[in-house]
């Protein structure tokens, strides 16, 4: 399977700064052993001998084509009207509309100072992530309905899905290089153990919809390539869950450095040099088709509702016995 690489460069400096979001935000400022999730030479900046941090829980979320602001005038509408919905259409209509969010839970940090200088800690981090993205396409034809494009073949665009669930085991280091009154400069980094417990990587399919001038019918024309790595063999007639099995595993690495200038500061974190490797339990899907929804049979509608799927049932278990592993 495709080898999954994380790279992530963090940059926070102690003067104004414009940003989406506040990355000193994300974690307690009242306690540098979260900071140090960021940017590792902050740990053993707090003047407590040892610390144990336990039980963190930390979540993200971002969107590409929508800012702060807008996003803020939706939170504080206290209804959406037609022409809020085509705006927000017109914002999100364009080709590379993604959608990102992760959490990040620490069952575990501990962190012990030796000296005034040097600092000592390790941990584990749990690290489910999801990105998503879609065209503007597929958003407009579920606010307008396919309805309105009878006869017509419409592009819902491209479809990506990436997402992984991680758990990470690291030891990590800080020293202070210069730490005179007037400047300081202090490094650290750790070093991971990374345990992939499954992922799901679909970075190309495409989707269109053909609605049938008088609705008899609705073509959905598709073709999409998903891997897929996971920590059991669904060929398995039992599946046992265990959360310490994994489908990879790999190293990883955490460099940072901060500095102070009299009352000038700055800090530099790389996170997550390195990659997951799944190479075990590993399923590749792909399919390049058509698939045709001709409804399902409702009748007593007012006395004991009735619906007859078996034909749409018979139509889905053909085409997923066509499936191709």
């Amino acid at each position: 399977m495709k080898r999954l690489f994380t790279f992530t460069i963090s940059i926070a400096i102690a003067l104004s700064t414009w940003a989406q979001v506040d990355l000193t935000g994300l974690y307690s400022n009242n306690s540098n052993i979260s900071n140090a999730n960021l940017f590792s030479s902050h740990l053993g900046l707090d003047p407590a001998t040892v610390q144990v941090d336990i039980i963190n829980f930390y979540g993200y979320a971002g969107v590409t084509s929508l800012n702060r602001q807008q996003l803020q005038d939706l939170l504080d509408a206290n209804q959406l009207n037609n022409e809020d919905v085509d705006n927000l259409l017109q914002a999100i209509g364009g080709t590379d509309n993604q959608f990102l969010s992760g959490i990040r839970f620490q069952p575990l940090n501990v962190a012990f100072r030796i000296g005034d200088k040097m600092a000592f800690g390790f941990g584990a981090q749990e690290r489910p992530e999801l990105r998503f993205g879609l065209d503007g396409g597929f958003l407009e034809l579920l606010w307008r309905g396919n309805g309105a494009y009878g006869g017509e073949t419409v592009d819902l665009g491209n479809l990506v899905l990436n997402t992984n669930y991680m758990r990470e085991y690291y030891v990590a280091g800080a020293y202070s290089i210069i730490a005179e009154e007037n400047m300081k400069v202090r490094v650290g980094g750790r070093l991971k153990v990374l345990q992939g417990s499954g992922a799901v990587y679909a970075p190309d399919n495409e989707v269109s919809l053909y609605t049938e001038p008088d609705g008899r019918y609705l073509d959905f024309i598709y073709r999409y390539r998903m891997n897929v790595g996971l920590p059991f063999d669904i060929d398995d007639e039992e599946v046992s869950f265990d959360p310490f099995r994994s489908a990879g595993n790999a190293f990883g690495i955490d460099l940072g450095g901060n500095i102070e200038i009299g009352s000038w500061q700055g800090s530099l974190g790389i996170s997550d040099l390195g990659g997951v490797r799944y190479n075990n339990n590993v399923y590749n899907y792909f399919r390049s088709d058509t698939f045709r929804f001709e409804g399902v049979e409702v009748s007593n509608a007012l006395d004991g509702l009735q619906v007859n799927d078996s034909a749409f049932i018979a139509t889905l278990t053909a085409y997923d016995e066509a499936n191709e592993r």
